[in-house]
């Protein structure tokens, strides 16, 4: 008695127990769905998969950990797991997903793709710059994952300004706009 006993540290995926999960993988990212098709997300997570491969290659980065993604098909279903923002904003559904990059996990509501790969390029981009000293300043990652959501516009020309030439492209995006 009164004893200690030390065990090795165990990491599990504890999901919302109210659903059976199923799971797909878009690259590096393991999806975490629902009471759909299986066929619709596999062909949502195979789009995705192509734009997070290309954020990852961009970002030159090789994620160290696991990155999850929990799809949930309506507001009311995750609204629990969604963080608390305000009155007005649970009300609105001013949020589509929540990403958290210590833990490696977004939550979101709805498959969808621009869904996935802007949580994930959140989860991406933290990955990249990691570093005890460095933040990426909460404008830079939410505007990043705007930008490099796939129906919204191909960012890779902004990088030879021969997309839209309304939009400024990225390197002359050394201050805000």
């Amino acid at each position: 008695l009164g004893g200690v006993i030390e065990t090795d540290r165990e990491r599990f995926v504890y999901v919302d127990d109210r659903f059976q999960w199923q799971t797909t993988q878009a690259g590096p990212l393991t999806l975490y769905w629902h009471d759909q098709s299986e066929n619709y997300l596999e062909n949502v997570a195979n789009r995705a998969e192509s734009s997070l491969a290309d954020i990852a290659e961009l970002l030159q980065v090789e994620p160290d950990n696991p990155l999850r993604g929990v799809i949930y098909n309506t507001r009311r279903e995750a609204q629990d797991a969604f963080p608390y923002q305000s009155d007005t904003i649970t009300e609105q559904g001013i949020f589509q997903g929540f990403a958290f990059p210590a833990e490696g996990v977004f939550i979101g509501v709805g498959a969808e793709v621009n869904l996935i790969v802007h949580e994930g390029a959140h989860l991406l981009l933290e990955e990249a710059a990691s570093s005890p000293t460095a933040r990426v300043p909460s404008w830079v990652n939410e505007g990043f994952a705007s930008f490099v959501e796939p129906s919204v516009y191909d960012y890779r020309q902004s990088f030879e300004g021969g997309a839209d030439p309304s939009r400024m492209p990225l390197r002359h995006m050394s201050t805000v706009p």
